[in-house]
Order: C-alpha cells, then sequence, then structure tokens
C-alpha cells in the first residue's frame, strides 16, 4: 500500500477523533481497522511513520490521557466560576493555569501535552481580559 492512501484513510478517522465526531471506541475501531494497513505501507520507512502515527493517537485514547484531560478541563470550569473581585478571579485564573500546567505535565506524550496545555489559552484571554478591566 502507499502511504498516501494510508494517509488519507488515518486523517479521515483522526480528524473525526480530533472535532470529537468520533468516541474513545470509535477510534479504537478505527486504529484496529489501521493497524494492518499500516503494517502493508512500503517503503519501510512510510510504515515507521505510519505505525508512529498510530501509536500517538492510541496514546491519547488512553484511560490515563482521558482522566488527564477530565482533570484539566475541570479546572477550566473551575477557573470561570463567577463571584469575587477582579483581583480574585485574576487569582484564580493564574491558579488554574499552573494546575493545568502541572497535569501537562504529568505525562511524556507530547501531543497530549500540548493538547491539555491547550485549554490555559483559553485561561490566558481571561486573565488578560481582567487586567484590562482592573486599569480601567
Amino acid at each position: 500500500m502507499h502511504y498516501d492512501e494510508f494517509f488519507a484513510q488515518y486523517k479521515s478517522a483522526y480528524e473525526l477523533w480530533t472535532f470529537g465526531r468520533l468516541d474513545v471506541d470509535g477510534a479504537l475501531a478505527a486504529l484496529e481497522r489501521l493497524r494492518p494497513i499500516a503494517r502493508a505501507v512500503e517503503p519501510a520507512d512510510k510504515r515507521a511513520t505510519a505505525e508512529y502515527l498510530l501509536a500517538q493517537w492510541a496514546n491519547e485514547t488512553s484511560p490515563q490521557a482521558g482522566e488527564r484531560m477530565a482533570r484539566a478541563t475541570a479546572a477550566l470550569a473551575r477557573a470561570g466560576a463567577d463571584g469575587g473581585s477582579t483581583a480574585e478571579r485574576r487569582t484564580r485564573a493564574e491558579a488554574r493555569i499552573a494546575e493545568i500546567t502541572g497535569i501537562a505535565n504529568e505525562t511524556t506524550d507530547v501531543a497530549e501535552r500540548y493538547a491539555v496545555l491547550g485549554l490555559n489559552e483559553t485561561l490566558a484571554k481571561l486573565v488578560d481580559t481582567l487586567d484590562r478591566e482592573g486599569h480601567r
């Protein structure tokens, strides 16, 4: 099989996962369907790339990865709670940034780490908005 054929199938399934249109069971089924295809990819260096992509995706579907993302999402939700002064809300957001960063640092999987750290972008924007409100 040509790598491009494998990659088209992988990309289609992985995008469904990335955009939340595929649950863990669906992702695991897609991985099982793609594994034999990846093993048939030629040449060998492209086969190694295909197998690497599947291994990375499999890491994202692990129960541990799901638990870390659930904790990080819960931290994000707590940061956005209403109530308190601007300074208190800012402190709360900064504490959740630190918490989410700590959760991200629990994994050695680079893709998972960046996915968890991506939640901090929302909080950084919140801190920026609160800073502007505090200076009005």
